[in-house]
């Protein structure tokens, strides 16, 4: 289903089930098409079930998570207007989206989700060790 919508249209006329399903490493065919970048599969998915924006993968990640780690701002918009709350939800090392883009060089992400969200008590959280976005940036030689 990665990138050939023809094919995701059919299989999902007929079993609409599966874009919530899980594989191995607990992605919904959101979280492989947001990882990828596949903006039209995203918007095939989203109508079907919006709700697997909150779904966590094997490392507690969301498909808002895996879009914006790779910098992929046209699916994160898309995402972002599916379900926006899916943005509060941390990862398993306790990293925020905003984290995480700095940990992956995505900074085009990271200042539309400053901006999307303006929440400046979440832009100031802290992951598990303590570390504040600035710290990460430090550490990452960013």
């Amino acid at each position: 289903m990665l990138g050939h919508v023809t094919f995701a249209k059919e299989i999902l006329s007929c079993k609409p089930k599966l874009a919530g399903k899980f594989n191995f490493q607990r992605r919904t065919p959101l979280h492989l098409s947001s990882a990828k970048g596949h903006l039209e599969i995203v918007k095939l998915l989203l109508p079907i079930n919006p709700n697997v924006c909150l779904a966590c993968d094997q490392d507690g990640r969301t498909p808002l998570h895996l879009a914006a780690m790779k910098d992929w701002i046209e699916v994160l918009n898309e995402l972002l207007k599916a379900k926006p709350e899916a943005c509060r939800i941390r990862d398993d090392r306790g990293d925020t989206i905003l984290h995480l883009c700095i940990r992956h060089n995505s900074f085009e992400a990271l200042k539309l989700l400053v901006h999307s969200v303006s929440d400046d008590e979440f832009v100031n959280l802290k992951d598990d060790d303590g570390n504040s976005l600035l710290h990460i940036a430090v550490m990452n030689n960013n």
